[in-house]
């Protein structure tokens, strides 16, 4: 498949998904947030050389339906694990290069995504450069207790969270915007 036709599919894939999950979310009690790889949705159009760039186009669709839906959204790139706290995001241009073999991008709605902010045991965050679309993006690096304690790798992972009104006034306030 070239470039155009995933991108299609892509935009199908997302958009029937989105519609799918937030009309769930509108007339059952789900719960917290529901997800979904980006392979899945893709099938066999999935290629992870293009994981990134299949991401952000993600951003796009889920915008339109953030605006709509009471609900927001998150997109998340897996990078590759560290050895260490790694607190240095990878440049825009070599993000690509460092995508999870294991885990391809995925795809979030969420009813409260503040509460998706909770902190882990170890973790460095950094805010970055949204995309156009996106609320928020930001890198961050972390493991959680039982990691820890276990000696394995740190987590890392860059995030593009699309917030309904609802959430970005009080993420604003947290953050001190």
């Amino acid at each position: 498949m070239d470039g155009p036709v995933v991108n299609e599919t892509l935009r199908v894939a997302v958009t029937t998904w989105a519609a799918d999950s937030v009309g769930r979310f509108r007339t059952t009690d789900r719960p917290a947030y529901e997800s979904v790889h980006l392979d899945e949705l893709l099938g066999g159009g999935y290629s992870r050389d293009h994981a990134v760039e299949y991401a952000l186009d993600s951003v796009a669709v889920l915008r339109e339906h953030a605006s709509e839906a009471m609900v927001s959204f998150r997109v998340a790139v897996v990078l590759e694990v560290s050895p260490e706290l790694a607190p240095t995001p990878p440049a825009p241009e070599s993000l690509q290069s460092e995508v999870s073999p294991h885990e391809p991008p995925s795809l979030y709605v969420c009813r409260d995504i503040l509460a998706m902010y909770a902190p882990h045991f170890e973790e460095f965050r950094i805010p970055l450069d949204a995309p156009t679309g996106a609320t928020v993006c930001y890198y961050t690096c972390f493991r959680s207790l039982e990691a820890a304690r276990l000696g394995h790798e740190y987590s890392r992972v860059v995030w593009y969270d699309l917030m309904n009104e609802d959430s970005a006034r009080p993420y604003d306030a947290m953050i001190g915007s």
